[in-house]
Protein backbone atom coordinates (compact mmCIF):
# COMPACT_ATOMS: atom_id res chain seq x y z
CA UNK A 1 0.00 0.00 0.00
CA UNK A 2 0.93 3.58 -0.43
CA UNK A 3 2.49 5.93 2.40
CA UNK A 4 -0.35 9.07 2.95
CA UNK A 5 1.69 12.55 3.83
CA UNK A 6 -0.61 15.08 5.39
CA UNK A 7 1.55 18.77 4.96
CA UNK A 8 0.40 22.05 7.43
CA UNK A 9 1.71 24.79 6.12
CA UNK A 10 3.32 27.10 9.95
CA UNK A 11 4.42 30.69 9.44
CA UNK A 12 4.95 32.27 12.29
CA UNK A 13 3.62 35.54 13.71
CA UNK A 14 6.39 38.69 13.17
CA UNK A 15 6.49 39.17 17.10
CA UNK A 16 7.30 35.05 17.43
CA UNK A 17 10.67 34.20 18.82
CA UNK A 18 11.76 31.56 15.77
CA UNK A 19 14.37 29.82 18.93
CA UNK A 20 11.23 29.18 21.45
CA UNK A 21 8.87 27.96 18.30
CA UNK A 22 11.55 25.80 17.36
CA UNK A 23 12.01 24.54 21.33
CA UNK A 24 8.62 23.61 21.34
CA UNK A 25 7.99 21.99 18.25
CA UNK A 26 10.82 19.78 19.19
CA UNK A 27 8.92 18.90 22.45
CA UNK A 28 5.76 17.89 20.52
CA UNK A 29 7.26 16.08 17.32
CA UNK A 30 8.79 13.77 20.34
CA UNK A 31 5.64 12.93 22.06
CA UNK A 32 3.83 10.00 21.42
CA UNK A 33 1.88 9.51 17.64
CA UNK A 34 -0.83 6.88 16.72
CA UNK A 35 0.23 3.86 15.37
CA UNK A 36 1.45 4.26 11.94
CA UNK A 37 2.46 7.59 12.11
CA UNK A 38 5.07 9.80 11.89
CA UNK A 39 5.91 13.68 12.65
CA UNK A 40 8.37 15.64 11.23
CA UNK A 41 8.78 19.51 11.36
CA UNK A 42 10.64 21.08 8.53
CA UNK A 43 12.36 24.48 7.84
CA UNK A 44 12.68 26.35 4.99
CA UNK A 45 16.13 27.49 4.02
CA UNK A 46 15.81 28.81 0.43
CA UNK A 47 12.54 30.52 -1.81
CA UNK A 48 9.40 31.28 -0.89
CA UNK A 49 9.34 28.95 2.37
CA UNK A 50 12.82 29.97 3.89
CA UNK A 51 11.98 30.55 7.36
CA UNK A 52 8.45 28.92 7.33
CA UNK A 53 7.68 25.73 8.81
CA UNK A 54 6.15 22.32 7.44
CA UNK A 55 4.20 20.40 9.52
CA UNK A 56 4.29 16.65 8.01
CA UNK A 57 2.70 13.71 9.45
CA UNK A 58 3.59 10.14 7.36
CA UNK A 59 1.38 7.64 7.70
CA UNK A 60 1.68 4.04 6.68
CA UNK A 61 -1.07 3.56 4.56
CA UNK A 62 -4.51 4.80 3.97
CA UNK A 63 -5.38 1.62 6.67
CA UNK A 64 -3.48 3.24 9.41
CA UNK A 65 -4.76 7.02 8.88
CA UNK A 66 -8.34 5.69 8.57
CA UNK A 67 -8.08 3.94 11.84
CA UNK A 68 -7.98 7.36 12.84
CA UNK A 69 -9.81 9.30 10.91
CA UNK A 70 -12.30 7.39 8.70
CA UNK A 71 -13.63 10.27 6.89
CA UNK A 72 -12.51 13.86 6.27
CA UNK A 73 -12.70 16.24 9.59
CA UNK A 74 -13.86 12.97 11.66
CA UNK A 75 -12.18 11.65 14.31
CA UNK A 76 -12.28 7.95 15.58
CA UNK A 77 -12.60 6.64 18.83
CA UNK A 78 -10.28 5.12 18.41
CA UNK A 79 -8.11 9.04 19.02
CA UNK A 80 -10.12 8.51 22.73
CA UNK A 81 -8.15 5.93 23.25
CA UNK A 82 -5.23 7.00 22.45
CA UNK A 83 -5.29 10.39 24.35
CA UNK A 84 -6.24 8.19 27.10
CA UNK A 85 -2.86 6.19 27.36
CA UNK A 86 -1.17 9.49 26.15
CA UNK A 87 -2.31 11.97 27.73
CA UNK A 88 0.29 14.91 27.30
CA UNK A 89 0.05 14.25 23.67
CA UNK A 90 -3.18 14.80 23.61
CA UNK A 91 -2.79 18.08 25.85
CA UNK A 92 -0.39 19.54 23.07
CA UNK A 93 -2.21 18.50 19.76
CA UNK A 94 -5.39 19.68 21.49
CA UNK A 95 -9.26 18.89 20.55
CA UNK A 96 -9.36 16.57 17.36
CA UNK A 97 -12.46 16.09 14.96
CA UNK A 98 -14.04 13.87 17.24
CA UNK A 99 -13.67 15.97 20.39
CA UNK A 100 -13.65 19.75 19.54
CA UNK A 101 -17.12 20.33 21.71
CA UNK A 102 -14.62 19.03 24.92
CA UNK A 103 -12.92 21.72 26.20
CA UNK A 104 -10.75 20.61 29.16
CA UNK A 105 -11.20 22.75 32.08
CA UNK A 106 -8.17 21.05 33.24
CA UNK A 107 -5.06 23.98 34.30
CA UNK A 108 -2.77 21.88 32.74
CA UNK A 109 -4.40 21.53 29.36
CA UNK A 110 -4.39 25.13 29.26
CA UNK A 111 -1.11 25.80 30.56
CA UNK A 112 0.21 23.61 27.50
CA UNK A 113 -2.38 25.08 25.00
CA UNK A 114 -1.03 28.38 26.29
CA UNK A 115 2.63 27.72 25.71
CA UNK A 116 2.41 26.72 22.04
CA UNK A 117 0.19 29.57 21.85
CA UNK A 118 3.15 31.79 22.80
CA UNK A 119 5.56 30.39 20.82
CA UNK A 120 3.90 32.33 18.20
CA UNK A 121 2.80 29.34 15.47
CA UNK A 122 -0.40 29.89 13.76
CA UNK A 123 -1.90 27.23 10.33
CA UNK A 124 -2.26 29.04 7.33
CA UNK A 125 -6.38 28.58 6.48
CA UNK A 126 -7.00 25.26 4.43
CA UNK A 127 -8.24 25.89 0.96
CA UNK A 128 -11.10 24.45 -0.31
Amino acid sequence: MARVLGIHEIELRPEADPVEFERVAAEVVSLPMFEGWTTRLLKGERGVRASKYLLVFEIVDTEARDRYFPAEHQGSDEIGRFDEQNRQAAVIRGPCPQNFRRQSSDPNTHAARSAHARSGAHERPRLK
